[in-house]
């Protein structure tokens, strides 16, 4: 008898445990990828439901991001977890 195990990428276990929740945020991931030049790095969040506030602080200031975007991870055509960048 065979067995197969198929990965699941982290953003998918993720998603998988926000819709199971129903709404909430997920790990903040940041450091990613840098832009030395500017002075900027990445910070990424996943939630489901409404969107969570935020206040970002750097060095103990309120600071604005420099951009910033949400959009939606999809499985089978459909978003079933939102990311914020």
């Amino acid at each position: 008898e065979d067995f197969n195990l198929m990965y699941v990428t982290p953003w998918m276990r993720e998603a998988l445990l926000l819709t199971k929740r129903g709404r909430g945020h997920g790990p903040v991931y940041w450091g990613g990828l840098r832009d030395g030049a500017r002075g900027l790095r990445t910070i990424v969040y996943r939630y489901s439901g409404p969107a969570p506030e935020v206040t970002l602080r750097v060095a103990d200031q309120e600071a604005s991001p420099f951009s910033a975007k949400s959009f939606g991870l999809e499985y089978a055509g459909r978003a079933i977890v939102m990311q914020h960048v």
